[in-house]
C-alpha cells in the first residue's frame, strides 16, 4: 500500500488528478501488476537452483543405482568365470584320463600281438 500512496501522490502532483481518481488508477495498476504474477530474475534464478538442485539428487540416486547393479553384475561375472575354470579343469582333466585310457588300451593291444 505504500508504493500505492506514492504512486498516488505522483497521480495528483503531476498530472493533476483529482484524488479519487488517482486513487483508482493506481489501485488497477497494482492489481493489473499483481494478477500478472512477473517473475523477476531473483525468483527465476531461485527455480533453476532448486532444479538443478533436484537433477543433482536425482543423478545421485542414479549413480547409486547404476554402481549396485554394477557390482552384482562383477559378482556374477566372477561365478561365471570360476565355473567355467572348474569346467575347463573337469575336461582337461577328463582328457587326461581317456588319453591315459587309450594308451593302455593300445599298450594292451601291441602286446597282446
Amino acid at each position: 500500500m505504500i508504493s500505492n500512496a506514492v504512486a498516488v501522490e505522483l497521480l495528483i502532483e503531476k498530472c493533476g488528478f483529482e484524488p479519487r481518481v488517482a486513487l483508482g488508477i493506481a489501485e488497477a495498476i497494482e492489481t493489473s501488476m499483481t494478477q500478472a504474477q512477473i517473475i523477476t530474475t531473483p525468483i527465476l534464478d531461485a527455480r533453476v537452483a532448486q532444479l538443478e538442485a533436484k537433477i543433482d539428487t536425482r543423478a545421485a540416486q542414479l549413480e547409486a543405482k547404476i554402481d549396485t547393479q554394477v557390482a552384482r553384475l562383477e559378482v556374477k561375472i566372477e561365478s561365471v568365470r570360476a565355473e567355467l575354470v572348474r569346467w575347463v579343469f573337469v575336461a582337461m582333466l577328463g582328457n587326461a584320463v581317456l588319453s591315459t585310457i587309450a594308451a593302455a588300451l593300445l599298450n594292451a593291444f601291441e602286446h597282446s600281438r
